[in-house]
């Protein structure tokens, strides 16, 4: 029987702080006022359908706004694209 671990869900600031970092090594951010912007927004709450683990994954969309169907119609941009 397989059994889900809760306790490894990341703290939403804690994993912030990891995608500013790993934007700063892989030379994304441009500007002070950038890095103040993704430091300062909590990603997460635009997403309370979303785990906060997506909300901060460089490589991963978001899911903003679903049909009926459950298909995107509005996702959130690649962190790494902005």
């Amino acid at each position: 029987m397989t059994t889900t671990d809760t306790s490894a869900v990341r703290d939403p600031d804690a994993l912030r702080a990891d995608m500013l970092r790993a934007l700063h090594e892989q030379d994304g951010i441009k500007s002070e006022a950038v890095a103040a912007a993704f430091a300062a927004v909590p990603r997460h709450l635009f997403a309370p359908d979303a785990p906060p683990e997506l909300a901060y994954d460089l490589h991963r969309t978001v899911p903003v706004k679903t049909d009926q169907n459950g298909l995107s119609l509005s996702v959130g941009t690649v962190k790494r694209a902005v």
